[in-house]
């Protein structure tokens, strides 16, 4: 898709806070054009005690994606 339909809103090694807004993805545009529409997330940093995350399906803007606990 060479980036159509994706927005960035930070560069790399730009430093980021909780809230801070880091892209947004016109999903209707990108079904719309034949792709699956799931999101993956993946934590790469394992140096949490325990990784709670929330239940499969949909979440709303401003839901708890997952919790971290050090």
């Amino acid at each position: 898709m060479k980036g159509e339909h994706f927005e960035s809103f930070v560069k790399q090694d730009q430093t980021v806070h909780a809230g801070d807004k880091l892209g947004s993805i016109d999903l209707e545009a990108v079904n719309q054009a034949g792709y699956d529409t799931t999101v993956m997330l993946v934590v790469t940093n394992s140096d949490y005690s325990a990784i709670n995350y929330a239940d499969e399906g949909s979440i709303q803007h401003g839901g708890q994606l997952l919790a971290l606990q050090a």
